[in-house]
C-alpha cells in the first residue's frame, strides 16, 4: 500500500510503502456483530421516539 504523509521536520510531503496486517475473520465478525446490535438498538429507540411524538 502506498501512503502519503506530511513530514513536520522537513515540511515536505513524503511517500512510503507499507501496510497493516488484515483483521482476523473472527474479530471482524465480532466487531460487526456488536456494531449491528448497536444500530438495531438506536433504530428501536428512534422508532419509540417517533411513536411518542404522535
Amino acid at each position: 500500500m502506498l501512503t502519503r504523509m506530511f513530514s513536520a521536520k522537513t515540511e515536505q510531503v513524503i511517500q512510503g510503502f507499507g501496510g497493516t496486517q488484515p483483521l482476523e475473520l473472527k474479530l471482524g465478525i465480532e466487531l460487526l456483530s456488536e456494531q449491528c446490535q448497536a444500530c438495531y438498538k438506536a433504530f428501536h429507540a428512534f422508532q419509540n421516539w417517533c411513536k411518542s411524538r404522535r
